[in-house]
């Protein structure tokens, strides 16, 4: 859900539209997305400060009875999909092993990419040689044991600013998951006595790297609680995913000045450093002249 509750794309583009003499057609084509530049660009300034506010939960890992089903299957692409079936693919089913029967004959499978909740594309071989209908087909239940969250396929996708992250895992197989070192983690012992049901991770890189212990036979469920990019505007009624007040006017000023390139530059880094100081003060901090000034020049 957005964080604003009072403005719109529509309402946001029109404060602004009305303080200007006119906006040309090509602006208003691309005004999602100028909108969008300037709400990532307040949240990431004040990443630090806002990441609880985006605070999100997915589950990246899942201990479940695989999805079954009879569909077609082709060739060109590579397709899988499922006409009936027990339950919707998800994207946390990637990397599942997928087996389906055409007549007497069994194929083996990897599932590469989710397409929708009735279709997946494959990989291995031998496949079929040709389109046909699949008599059935079993996605094996899976069991967690690969030592990785990949977070490429997040959705919706982890803010990354090279600041410090705020990562939380949880999991149905222990209560007790920690976040450490990469040196921590690579001299994890998994038979060590305070290790046996504990969970250890680090974030390395597109991977969140992980280590069990060895009573542990499998990581079970597992979700991961990050702070997720704003959600981009893309209809006029959707809401801006920044926090009403200060943020918020930042985040309009800025658009301002991504509209209209050529305004009075001294006018416009005064209510900029304005802003910046009003969004500090907001979250309780105090700032130096040349940290408000570092701020401001990251919006002009």
């Amino acid at each position: 859900m957005a964080l604003s509750k009072i403005w719109t794309a529509e309402k946001g583009f029109n404060e602004i539209r009305g303080q200007l003499k006119e906006v040309d057609d090509v602006v208003f084509a691309q005004r999602f997305e100028r909108m969008n530049l300037a709400q990532y660009a307040v949240a990431s300034q004040f990443y630090p400060l806002m990441q609880s506010a985006y605070m999100t939960q997915k589950i990246v890992m899942d201990d479940q009875t695989g999805i079954f089903g009879a569909g077609t299957w082709t060739v060109a692409t590579r397709r899988l999909e499922l006409l009936v079936s027990s339950a919707p693919f998800v994207t946390t089913d990637i990397g599942k092993i997928v087996v389906f029967y055409i007549g007497t004959d069994f194929f083996l499978g990897i599932i590469e990419t989710v397409v929708s909740a009735t279709t997946v594309v494959l990989r291995g071989s031998p496949f079929p040689a040709s389109d046909d209908a699949v008599d059935s087909a079993i996605m094996v239940a899976s069991s967690t044991t690969n030592d990785y969250i990949e977070l490429s396929t997040l959705d919706p996708p982890m803010m990354r600013t090279g600041e410090q992250l705020n990562l939380e895992l949880s999991s149905t197989a222990t209560k007790t998951t920690e976040g450490v070192s990469i040196e921590d983690l690579r001299t994890f012992q998994p038979q060590g006595p305070k290790n046996l049901t504990r969970i250890v991770f680090c974030l390395i890189g597109e991977r969140v790297e992980l280590g069990k212990g060895g009573d542990l036979p499998s990581y079970q469920t597992l979700t991961l609680h990050y702070p997720r990019v704003p959600i981009a505007l893309a209809a006029d009624g959707d809401y801006w995913d920044i926090p009403d007040g200060p943020p918020m006017s930042l985040a309009l000023l800025f658009l301002k000045k991504l509209i209209a390139p050529k305004v009075d530059m001294p006018a416009y880094q005064a209510e900029a450093a304005t802003a910046v100081q009003s969004v500090l003060t907001m979250y309780g901090v105090k700032a130096t002249l040349q940290e408000i000034k570092k701020k401001v020049e990251a919006f002009t």
